[in-house]
């Protein structure tokens, strides 16, 4: 009966020390499993690409022709004259932001922000988002 006890024991031990290399092997294959999925989402996601179509103060016959557009990466900046701007009710600035903005969105931009020619911010258009009108 000594015997047995002793048989008994060692193959629990042996029972007790598997388990434990199988929850060491489940977090080894997990661990590579997340390592590749999150290389894969690196990998996969696509790169932005920055928008080519330049726009002229031309484009836009809803702003003086004094006005200056300038084109970044994904945003244009639109500088006005304050006595233009100035002369608009609010409801008109909404509107030419919005036409101005619809035009920018169809060649890619997703942003279009809106100055005096002095640099103060007067108006920003964000994809997605709402208008803001600042002055």
């Amino acid at each position: 009966a000594f015997m047995n006890k002793k048989v008994a024991r060692l193959t629990i031990k042996k029972v007790e020390k598997k388990g434990k290399g199988i929850g060491k092997k489940l977090l080894i294959i997990l661990g590579v499993l997340a390592l590749f999925s999150g290389l894969f989402t690196i990998f996969s996601i696509k790169k932005a690409k920055p928008v080519e179509y330049s726009f002229k103060a031309s484009d836009f016959p809803e702003i003086p022709s004094d006005s200056i557009v300038e084109r970044g990466n994904f945003d244009l900046k639109i500088t006005l004259s304050e006595d233009f701007w100035n002369g608009l009710n609010k409801k008109k600035k909404m509107e030419i932001i919005n036409l101005l903005s619809a035009r920018a969105e169809e060649k890619g931009y997703l942003m279009v922000n809106f100055y005096f020619k002095d640099g103060t911010k007067i108006a920003k258009w964000v994809k997605g988002e709402r208008t803001y009108i600042y002055r």
